[in-house]
């Protein structure tokens, strides 16, 4: 399946443009409605922000999720999860999704510096909430771990986000962002 306008609102940073999508299914059980779909991939093609995170200087960005392992269940409430994969052109949609709707405080003048990441971790997605383990992505420099959960309130959770040596810890508190400096590894790791 291919489109134009593919639009994702994740904490209230919307962005938009092509895709891509090839689902695969290796195994199912039509009476149980639980399907395998490992293989599946998502191309996202030039995509821009369409909120308030929008850059009129920055050239678009492309990127690509994968599915390794995941499993659909539509027996009640509609959930997939499994494993995920993920690259992206540059850090961009990271960034203004763990900024939101307040700065980071200079922290994105590093962490937007345009080069590939790739990463990923374990999803589930059930009853319009996303959640998040053991996501980490990297690129040069850069590297963001982050545990997490996204729903119509808002994103909670920890990140943990290192440019080279120095780090910060990100907390998510549905629209609210707040910064632990001092010592944010062992911030993200306690708790």
């Amino acid at each position: 399946m291919k489109g134009e306008q593919l639009v994702f609102d994740a904490a209230g940073v919307e962005t938009s443009g092509g895709f891509s999508l090839s689902v695969v299914v290796p195994r199912g059980d039509l009476l149980a409605l639980a399907f395998g779909i490992d293989g599946t991939k998502l191309d996202l093609d030039r995509f821009a922000f369409t909120s308030r995170h929008d850059r009129v200087d920055a050239p678009d960005w492309s990127g690509g999720v994968t599915f390794p392992s995941a499993q659909l269940d539509m027996s009640q409430a509609v959930a997939v999860e499994g494993k995920v994969t993920m690259r992206a052109s540059d850090t961009r949609p990271l960034v203004a999704f763990l900024s939101a709707r307040k700065p980071l405080k200079g922290w994105e003048k590093n962490l937007l510096s345009i080069e590939e990441i790739k990463g990923g971790g374990e999803f589930r997605l059930a009853e319009g909430t996303l959640s998040v383990r053991g996501f980490r992505v990297a690129g040069g420099k850069i590297e963001i771990r982050a545990n997490a959960r996204v729903t119509d309130r808002g994103a909670f959770g920890k990140v943990l986000a290192s440019y080279g040596a120095p780090s910060v810890g990100i907390e998510l508190r549905g629209q609210e962002r707040a910064l632990h400096v001092l010592r944010p590894e062992h911030w993200f790791e306690s708790r």
